[in-house]
């Protein structure tokens, strides 16, 4: 098929006078008498800049093989990918991206021509110029003629038209000029076209064009002006050939006749549905439907300038026009008849009675359609709701919200009754049962007259199972009526459910929709099943076709489903998507009454073959877009990725996509939307699998899987792991190695200080029991027995006993508790007053809050102090001095204090030319008891322990005496605790 080309509006304002210069009559709008009562209209969606579109002024409509529809306007071209429009062929200059021509290889090479005669082959989103037709563009602009035509004959030869002239150029000459360097193409093949295009010049100015089929034989010879040639466009349809010229479209039948009709306004496009009638786009006349024996059907967009029509494959038209943008028909399988006054508005009532569709609506309209007719039935200017209508007893029963008519065969009202009626309901006893509001009745044949069975408010729904077994639903639930109402336990997880409508089908199961909980099904068994894979709660009414698909009204719209595919879990097919109240087939259509007005579909496309098609469009790393082939060679950081898809699936209102990940990190998920994100991913090779969510038993064969890897870091590698691996045992090993040296040295040093400190004890021990003391107290024990002072000497020979017996006890060991040093120093005072005759007083104070037994300080080391404070500060004291000695024991913070003073002659001389004595000399007890305490810093570090001297003095100075403190931390004391326990039980 050989496309037209749009004009510039210029061009078209030049064509349109010189046709008016031929006398030809055109119309400003096209007008197609058909009655409102049988309209049955397609619904357009109108797309512009807000959609995407660069510009309203739109030239051309292509598809290509992958279903991204092309729109080529003023200011661009885009396409769409089923969401949105998105630009391309972003190469080419702005002042040439006005598309007025297009052709396509059978490969599906597309090839366009612009306003600057110029023309390029579209290869991955981008324009590239063809070369070979220079001379040609030069002359062309020379001359200011536009292209109109660009087509691919049956010789494979690249033709561009214009009003005047054929320029072809050989296929040798297709190759693509591209920035960097040029590629070469190999020759095209071309489809042969069913109807071949061929022209050329001759003398007189005239141009014959012959229309050819397939087989190469002539059909027709038709002779015009070239200008009128130019405009030439040809189809075919079932073997029967269509061409148009100027405002007239001519049917060249396979028997040989031929068809004429002539509009009043010139033709721009024709395009032939796949259901073979014939679209007509005009110049200011709109969009006109043609069957396709050229009768016409309908109009469309009025006074509009179509450019170009565009039937895609998933039964979508889009059509083109200048200065509207696109008006787009989601399916024009549906149908509308939102032109019918009354049947614009929200529709209550879809029923059968006699082979006849009865419609009711909310607004109180009742019609009749009956072989394709519509006609209104007047209800006394009824304005309530049609509920519902039956035949019965040769009378029409209607029911509404106010009243229930009474109609003859010819739908003439004879009886009105002042109740309101919600449903009828034929019984098998063949009586007719009426629900009210306020109670059910019977309708008594002979006496034509109402008779209540039964009283109950907000009755909604009847239907009879079994003879004389019916259910009805009321405000509270549903109940079984059987000459009484009873909710038996079967029903029970109905009640208080808010029922909006019951039906039985042929096997005598009640479907019971509900609002907010779903669709219920109860089987003959009294078995009650609940289905929950639907697309919503919320359900309105349910019908069956040929017991085989379920059709479902809903609050989101009307939807198809197999009735064996109810419980799996698979999307249901959606037809419309506003609120539906019922859906009901009649003849070879469904109707579907919505609120926005009633409309219909063709049975056999409820579940027709689509087209979907699934493509990955981009992939995003750091919102930046990263080539297809980068996929393969992802470094560790490139994470953190989008993929992006198109999911061309035109008449579906949402776009959901299935994913798979099968990698290092396995991942499943549904997102809404054609984005995926996937984040935190470990090094490794991966496969995604993508699949969109629908309802279509080939959707494997719309499954993307895209593969990638991501490497590992240098770290993450397996020669590293090894590596950190074998660095980690050595480092053990020799971490072990250290830290037992550590310990060994440790161990050394304290056995080495240990045999110090027993060193020092040793010699403090024979500081302490010094032969001077022993035969001084000897001595004292000598006299004592001398003077016969039997009682003194032996108090003093127990003491002094008792003193050798403890200083030796204790002479080996480490630490000694605070009472037992307090009870050796008092034994060693005990005999120091005995021998000098109590010369000295002794004061000994210990804070209460200490408890003397818990506490363990170094064994033996205050004895040395007090015998020094005894004979180097109290007993150089003149006779006529009180000398005193004085022990306290208390808590400096965290630290035991033990202070030893005296008010004696202390160290510092009284006059300077006395020789050193006394307290003046070295006193070697001293010196061990603070290397002691020097080494014990050492062993149980970081504890302290410390000596500190201090002189006492009055206000001139004079000596007064000395004192000795000794400071031990708990830190000290408590690990002395724990080795005094660890040496008990050794």
């Amino acid at each position: 098929m050989i496309s037209l080309i749009l004009f510039q509006p210029k061009q078209l304002i030049r064509i349109y006078n010189f046709v008016l210069s031929k006398n030809i009559l055109f119309c400003l709008l096209l007008v197609i008498p058909i009655s409102g009562a049988l309209s049955q209209k397609l619904v357009f969606q109108n797309l512009g800049v807000k959609q995407g579109l660069p510009a309203t002024e739109v030239y051309n409509l292509f598809q290509d093989k992958d279903g991204y529809v092309w729109v080529f306007t003023e200011y661009g071209i885009v396409k769409h990918n089923g969401s949105k429009f998105i630009p391309v062929c972003r190469n080419l200059p702005f002042k040439e991206s006005a598309i007025y021509a297009l052709a396509v290889s059978r490969s599906g090479e597309l090839f366009v021509a612009n306003s600057q005669a110029r023309v390029y082959q579209i290869h991955q989103d981008k324009a590239f110029l063809v070369k070979g037709l220079e001379k040609h563009t030069r002359e062309i602009r020379k001359l200011k003629l536009p292209v109109l035509n660009l087509f691919l004959d049956n010789q494979d030869r690249l033709s561009v038209t214009t009003f005047q002239k054929t320029y072809t150029i050989p296929k040798v000459l297709y190759h693509v000029q591209k920035t960097e360097k040029t590629k070469r193409f190999a020759p095209l093949t071309r489809i042969h076209p069913l109807i071949a295009f061929r022209g050329g010049d001759y003398p007189h100015g005239k141009m014959y064009v012959s229309i050819q089929d397939r087989f190469g034989s002539v059909k027709q010879l038709i002779r015009r002006d070239s200008i009128y040639m130019s405009r030439i466009v040809c189809s075919e349809f079932n073997g029967n050939s269509y061409v148009s010229f100027l405002n007239e479209i001519q049917l060249y039948r396979k028997n040989g006749s031929v068809k004429r009709y002539l509009f009043d306004n010139g033709i721009i496009k024709f395009k032939i549905a796949p259901n073979g009638h014939v679209w007509v786009g005009f110049t200011n006349g709109g969009l006109q439907e043609l069957d396709k024996d050229l009768n016409p059907l309908e109009h469309y967009l009025g006074n509009t300038t179509v450019s170009d029509i565009l039937f895609d494959d998933q039964s979508g038209m889009w059509v083109s026009t200048i200065g509207q943008g696109i008006f787009y028909c989601r399916n024009t399988d549906n149908h509308s008849y939102n032109d019918v006054p009354g049947l614009n508005g929200q529709i209550s009532m879809l029923n059968t009675i006699n082979r006849k569709l009865v419609i009711g609506t909310i607004a109180g309209k009742l019609f009749i359609r009956e072989q394709k007719k519509l006609r209104e039935i007047h209800l006394n200017e009824n304005t309530t709701p049609i509920n519902d209508i039956i035949e019965f007893d040769g009378l029409y029963f209607v029911g509404t919200k106010a009243l229930t008519y009474i109609l003859d065969r010819n739908f003439k009202i004879i009886k009105t009754i002042p109740y309101n009626s919600y449903t009828f309901c034929k019984t098998s006893a063949g009586g007719l049962m009426v629900i009210t509001g306020s109670a059910i009745f019977e309708y008594e044949k002979h006496s034509k007259s109402f008779k209540v069975i039964k009283q109950n408010k907000w009755n909604r729904e009847l239907v009879e199972r079994f003879r004389g077994e019916f259910f009805v639903v009321i405000q509270h639930g549903i109940y079984r009526l059987k000459k009484t109402v009873s909710s038996p336990d079967y029903l029970r997880a109905l009640r208080d459910k808010n029922v909006s409508r019951i039906k039985t089908d042929s096997k005598k199961n009640i479907w019971i929709c509900t609002k907010g909980n779903g669709l219920y099904k109860l089987t003959p068994a009294n078995r009650l099943e609940h289905y929950v894979h639907l697309p919503s709660q919320i359900i309105n009414d349910v019908h069956f076709l040929s017991d085989e698909i379920a059709l479902l009204s809903t609050n989101k719209g009307a939807f198809v489903k197999r009735l064996d595919e109810l419980r799996n879990p698979s999307p249901w097919k959606q037809l419309l998507d506003e609120e539906v109240t019922r859906v009901f087939p009649f003849g070879d259509e469904v109707f579907i009454g919505a609120s926005s007005g009633l409309s219909s579909i063709t049975i056999r496309k409820l579940f027709r073959p689509t087209n979907y098609r699934l493509h990955l469009a981009s992939v995003e790393l750091y919102n930046q877009k990263i080539p297809f082939k980068k996929l393969q060679h992802l470094n560790y950081k490139q994470n953190d990725l989008y993929f992006n898809f198109n999911f061309l699936a035109y008449e579906e209102w949402s776009q959901q996509l299935n994913y798979d990940l099968k990698g290092p990190s396995n991942l499943q998920g549904q997102v809404e939307g054609t984005q995926i994100h996937l984040q935190n991913l470990s090094p490794g090779k991966y496969t995604l699998l993508v699949y969109p969510k629908v309802n279509l038993a080939h959707k494997n064969n719309l499954v993307v899987v895209t593969t990638f890897y991501i490497e590992p870091a240098f770290w993450q590698t397996t020669v590293f792991l090894v590596l950190m691996i074998v660095i980690g045992i050595v480092l053990t090993i020799l971490c072990s190695w250290l830290i037992m040296r550590s310990r060994r040295k440790k161990e050394m040093k304290r056995i080495q200080l240990e045999k110090l400190l027993a060193e020092y004890r040793l010699t403090a021990l024979k500081a302490q029991v010094n032969p001077h003391f022993m035969s001084n107290s000897l001595v004292a024990i000598q006299e004592l027995i001398i003077r016969q002072e039997t009682s003194k000497a032996n108090q003093y020979l127990a003491k002094f006993s008792a003193l050798l017996r403890n200083l030796l006890n204790y002479s080996d060991q480490s630490v000694i508790s605070l009472y037992n040093e307090l009870k050796i120093i008092d034994l060693y005072i005990d005999l120091e007053q005995l021998r000098f005759s109590n010369r000295f007083a002794f004061i000994k104070e210990v804070d209460d809050n200490i408890q003397l037994d818990q506490l363990f300080i170094p064994a033996l080391i205050t004895q040395p102090l007090i015998e020094n404070a005894i004979w180097h500060g109290l007993l150089p004291l003149p006779e006529e001095s009180s000398p005193i000695l004085t022990i306290s024991i208390g808590m400096d913070g965290n630290k035991l204090r033990i202070s030893i003073g005296d008010n004696g002659v202390g160290r510092i001389p009284k006059d300077p030319n006395v020789p050193k004595a006394g307290a003046f000399k070295e006193s070697k007890g001293m010196k061990l008891i603070e290397k002691r305490i020097e080494n014990l810093n050492k062993l149980y570090a970081p504890a302290e322990g410390s000596i500190k001297f201090i002189d006492l003095t009055d206000e001139t100075g004079k000596p007064t005496g000395s004192m000795v403190r000794i400071y031990f931390s708990l830190e000290m004391l408590n690990k002395l605790y724990d080795e005094r326990n660890q040496e008990r039980n050794y």
